[in-house]
C-alpha cells in the first residue's frame, strides 16, 4: 500500500499553487498529510480510491458575497420573465452554494425554479441533504438570513425544510459523466482550478453543453475562460467571472 505523506503535498504546493492530486488504487494519506490539509482549512475526504477521487471542499454560505450580489442584480431579473428556471450548482460540496442561491431566489420572490446540485463526494452530498451547518459556515451571511431561513439546533443551524423542496442533490463526476443540460444558470466555482489543462477543457466543454443559449456561467474569482472558448462565451461581469453563452 502506498502512503501519501505531508512532504508529498508540500512539494506539490511549491511546484504549482493549484494541483490535482489523484490517489493511486490502494493509496492512503498519512496522519501528517491529513494534518497538513487540516491546517490549510481544506477538507479532503479520503474515500474508496478505487471508485472516487479526493475532493477539496472549502465552502461557506455566500462565499464571495460580491458575486452573489451581481448574480442577483444581473441575472435574477431575467428569471422573473421565465416560466421555469433551471440552475446547476456543479461541485456543490455540502450544499452551501445551492442553498445560498435558493435563499436569494426566495428574497426576490422567484418560486418557479429547480436547482440541481452535484458533487463527486458522497459524504458531502449526504451532509447537503441533511442541511445542518456549524456557525463557521456563516462568516459572510447577514444575521437576518440566519434568523429567517435556519432553525437553531444543538449541533448548529438547520436550513428550513421548505427551502429544500426545489433543490435536488446528486452524485456526479463532471469529467467522466455526461453533463446535465438545458440550464439557465450554471455555477462551477473553484472547481476547474484543481484540474490539469486537458481536464479543464473537458469540464468547459461539458459546461458549455449544459447551458441553454443565453444561459449564464459563474466561475471562481481565480478562474479564467480558456482561449478555446473565447468565441463561445462573453463576459457580463469579468471581475466576478460571470459569463453568458453566445
Amino acid at each position: 500500500m502506498k502512503f501519501i505523506t505531508e512532504n508529498d503535498l508540500r512539494d506539490l504546493n511549491r511546484k504549482e499553487p493549484f494541483t490535482t492530486y489523484e490517489l493511486e488504487p490502494g493509496a492512503r494519506l498519512t496522519p501528517g498529510a491529513r494534518q497538513f490539509l487540516s491546517d490549510l482549512r481544506i477538507n479532503m475526504v479520503d474515500s474508496d480510491p478505487c471508485t472516487n477521487k479526493n475532493s477539496i471542499n472549502v465552502y461557506y454560505f455566500f462565499r464571495n458575497k460580491e458575486t452573489f450580489d451581481r448574480i442577483r442584480k444581473l441575472i435574477f431579473p431575467e428569471f422573473k420573465k421565465k416560466e421555469t428556471v433551471y440552475i446547476w450548482s456543479a461541485g456543490c460540496a455540502a450544499g452551501e452554494e445551492p442553498y445560498s442561491i435558493t435563499i436569494l431566489l426566495k428574497e426576490e420572490n422567484i418560486t418557479n425554479y429547480k436547482i440541481f446540485a452535484t458533487d463527486i463526494d458522497t459524504e458531502a452530498i449526504k451532509k447537503a441533504k441533511e442541511g445542518i451547518y456549524t456557525i463557521d459556515k456563516f462568516i459572510e451571511t447577514p444575521e437576518y438570513i440566519i434568523k429567517n431561513y435556519f432553525n437553531k439546533i444543538n449541533s448548529g443551524f438547520k436550513i428550513l425544510e421548505t427551502l429544500k423542496n426545489n433543490v435536488i442533490f446528486l452524485i456526479h463526476d463532471i469529467i467522466k459523466e455526461p453533463p446535465l443540460n438545458s440550464f439557465d444558470l450554471v455555477l462551477c466555482r473553484n472547481v476547474v482550478i484543481y484540474f490539469i489543462k486537458e481536464k479543464q477543457i473537458k469540464v468547459f466543454e461539458n459546461l458549455y453543453k449544459s447551458l441553454k443559449r443565453g444561459g449564464c456561467l459563474v466561475l471562481g474569482k481565480t478562474e479564467f475562460l480558456p482561449m478555446e472558448f473565447y468565441d463561445k462565451f462573453e463576459y457580463i461581469d469579468k471581475k466576478e467571472r460571470i459569463l453568458r453563452k453566445v
